[in-house]
């Protein structure tokens, strides 16, 4: 069942009309695509990679961006698999060669799949289209957390004092700080993850 959907911008009467629609004819894109929307909001993930999936099947380049985007982030998020999850975002490329978010997912994708220099790359693409975008920027620093910490602390940073809500980024910074060899920088890590203990208290 799908609960609460009026808060998803969908009421009772424009749910029975998708549905009305698609029992005619199951092959509407418009409705296929409508219900996929409405079950990926309510997060039930099987079904809207099923009807998205059909969508795609039946008209590549109806809401391209959009469906492609959702299946990537159901194959990566959900199904854990990041080789499918980059077939979609790939394609979502096509038609946004300048969408830094997706540049950041291809990374992730190719980050996951062990493929450091494929991930970096698309990091770095994502922050040359957008240097204020956080996201970027902290995944630049994951990678060179691998084996350049003062890159990564330079990152990290840069990463947290954009989004110093941001407890992964505020965690990941604090944490390779603690993890120095200087005084100073210690110090700092303990203050900063002590700061985040206040977001669980």
């Amino acid at each position: 069942s799908i609960d609460n959907i009026s808060s998803f911008g969908f009421n009772e009467d424009e749910i029975k009309n998708l549905l009305q629609i698609y029992k005619k004819n199951k092959n509407s894109v418009e409705a296929l695509y409508s219900l996929g929307l409405i079950n990926f909001k309510v997060k039930n993930y099987k079904k809207a990679k099923e009807l998205f999936l059909k969508v795609y099947e039946l008209d590549g380049k109806y809401q391209k961006d959009n469906v492609c985007s959702s299946l990537g982030d159901i194959y990566l998020l959900v199904d854990k698999n990041p080789q499918e999850a980059l077939k979609y975002f790939n394609e979502c490329l096509k038609e946004e060669k300048d969408n830094e978010l997706i540049q950041v997912k291809i990374g992730v994708c190719y980050e996951l799949m062990n493929q450091t220099e494929e991930a970096l790359a698309h990091y770095k693409n994502s922050y040359e289209l957008n240097n204020e975008f956080p996201a970027s920027i902290f995944h630049i620093g994951s990678i060179y957390d691998k084996n350049n910490r003062e890159d990564a602390i330079k990152w990290f940073e840069m990463a947290y004092e954009k989004e110093k809500e941001n407890v992964e980024y505020l965690r990941k910074y604090g944490d390779i700080l603690v993890r120095s060899k200087h005084k100073d920088q210690i110090q700092k890590g303990i203050l900063i993850l002590e700061k985040g203990l206040e977001f669980f208290t």
